[in-house]
């Protein structure tokens, strides 16, 4: 099982978006995947046609007593489960505060999952207790940067947040506009920038009206394409972990 963190101290830059569709792809290529949403907002699920879980409580969840396998559910595409958000997570940070090792509750709980090859996390922006769990628990953490110089500025805080973790940092250009001069000094500042970059697009948005992914519901756009091309770069790095 390899698990892929979508995670972003800035909102707004298509995490979500990238969540569901790289989650929907890895499905695709028969990946038997999970998605995870962590953000409370929940809209991750929504894109997918899954309700809230109700029964999905922030307090027996980060302490390891939540019954996952009842609170998941299986999306319309064939081989994506859901383990929707619900409103309780905005509790997330006071709740881990209170708990023994409150930075590596997630490793416990990813460690009893079974029955999947890729689980994919999309997360809050923030860089609280929630996103130092999830960077200890992944062994991908992708980084949605809008090409703007202010969206530069919050990966060096992300990275100092991730310590020795900051190994599995990859960000990629999102909401891409033909801003070559940032998209450039991202590169420069950051080698290990993934190749793949997800433009804007108004399918994208026509997608979220449609409650599904872009991949699916316009695979020959060019978002789709780009997407599809985030998701073999994804692949390579995990198969390259597997032979280091």
């Amino acid at each position: 099982m390899k698990i892929i963190a979508l995670l972003s101290a800035k909102g707004g830059v298509g995490k979500t978006t990238t969540a569901v569709n790289l989650a929907a792809l890895c499905a695709r290529a028969g990946k038997a995947t999970l998605l995870i949403d962590l953000d409370p907002q929940g809209a991750s699920g929504h894109l997918l046609r899954i309700r809230p879980a109700e029964g999905l409580k922030a307090k027996r969840f980060w302490s390891g007593k939540a019954d996952i396998d009842e609170l998941i559910r299986a999306s319309d595409v064939e081989g994506l489960d859901v383990l929707p958000a619900a409103d309780s997570l905005r509790r997330a940070e006071a709740v881990l505060e209170d708990l023994d090792h409150p930075r590596r509750r997630l490793v416990g709980i990813v460690g009893d999952l079974t029955g999947w090859e890729r689980v994919v996390f999309d997360c809050p922006p923030g860089l609280g207790l929630l996103s130092e769990n999830v960077l200890r628990a992944a062994d991908l953490v992708l980084v949605p940067v809008a090409p703007s110089p202010l969206a530069l500025r919050t990966l060096a805080p992300l990275a100092a947040l991730a310590g020795k973790d900051a190994v599995k940092l990859r960000p990629f250009v999102s909401m891409a506009r033909g801003d070559k001069a940032v998209v450039a000094e991202l590169r420069a500042s950051w080698p290990n920038t993934l190749v793949a970059a997800i433009p804007v697009a108004e399918v994208v948005e026509e997608s979220a009206v449609a409650r599904s992914s872009v991949a699916l519901h316009a695979p020959r756009a060019r978002v789709a394409q780009a997407y599809r091309r985030l998701h073999a770069e994804v692949e390579v790095i995990l198969a390259g972990q597997d032979a280091a």
